[in-house]
């Protein structure tokens, strides 16, 4: 290979190498917050052998709630106006669980998930549509997750008002996001982040309480399997890494000619070694 082969090469593989993604840390990309007036939108029910959290209306009954969703980190040329900032949209969202709640000192942890009779596993769904279909696409579906939590799930406070949902595919619990609007990475770390407020009566693994200023209070030493049935309000947010990136984004300028240039260095160099003759190469 001459010396301005190599150099050309060389060059274009490592602008090549320079241009290719790396891992970054987690970035939240969407949240939500209730809508329609809030209220306490999300309902646990309790059974003897499993429970279900899942969303409920206290005005209609419907498992559809008003919600407010926004895509967040995303430069303002890569989403189109009518998918910036907060939009309307409803959340329905379900999961299932035949995990016993755990209690250790003054805080209960409470694992969601099941699987059927074959051992396969239950996903919980999340899902956010928006009201009307975007302009460019037509589409709705601005997040759905599937999921369940074994190392996360319902952590809080015994006899408290509030508690979080954590899951996260880098531990062993199982996140996946899709949507119209964003591409994932097949490989990517994702999780989420719900909070709950205003637990009626409140987070308790007792079958028998009543509420109380900042909580409740046991009438019986009676326990259930799973934590006693209570509504709440929640809001929550959805990270990834490496981030997702939109569907309407344009490539940063360079990025072709980079890949272009390198894959060409690459190929000059293979080119170059297959016209070299055998005999050449015995008689140096």
């Amino acid at each position: 290979m001459t010396k301005s082969a190599s150099i050309f090469f060389i060059t274009g593989l490592t602008l090549l190498l320079s241009s290719a993604p790396v891992s970054a840390d987690t970035v939240t990309f969407a949240q939500f917050t209730e809508a329609g007036g809030g209220g306490n939108d999300f309902n646990f029910v309790s059974s003897t052998n499993s429970a279900t959290f899942s969303s409920r209306n206290p005005k209609t009954g419907s498992s559809i709630v008003p919600v407010y969703f926004d895509f967040l980190s995303f430069a303002a040329t890569d989403l189109p106006l009518d998918l910036q900032g907060p939009q309307a949209a409803q959340l329905t969202f379900s999961v299932t669980t035949t995990q016993n709640a755990v209690t250790f000192g003054n805080f209960f942890d409470q694992n969601l998930y099941s699987q059927s009779a074959s051992g396969v596993p239950n996903y919980g769904t999340i899902k956010f549509t928006r009201d009307t279909p975007d302009h460019e696409l037509g589409q709705t579906n601005l997040l759905t997750v599937s999921f369940w939590a074994t190392a996360g799930g319902l952590d809080g406070i015994r006899k408290g008002q509030t508690a979080t949902l954590s899951a996260d595919n880098g531990q062993t619990d199982y996140v996946q996001f899709s949507s119209s609007y964003l591409n994932f990475d097949p490989q990517s770390d994702e999780n989420l982040a719900l909070s709950f407020t205003s637990a009626t009566p409140c987070f308790t693994v007792y079958a028998n309480v009543k509420s109380a200023k900042g909580g409740c209070t046991q009438t019986s030493s009676a326990v259930l399997n799973f934590l006693h049935s209570f509504t709440a309000a929640g809001t929550g947010t959805f990270a990834s890494d490496p981030s997702p990136t939109s569907v309407f984004a344009v490539p940063e300028p360079g990025t072709n000619w980079l890949t272009l240039l390198g894959a060409t260095g690459i190929g000059m160099l293979l080119l170059r070694r297959s016209r070299r003759s055998p005999v050449a190469e015995v008689s140096k």
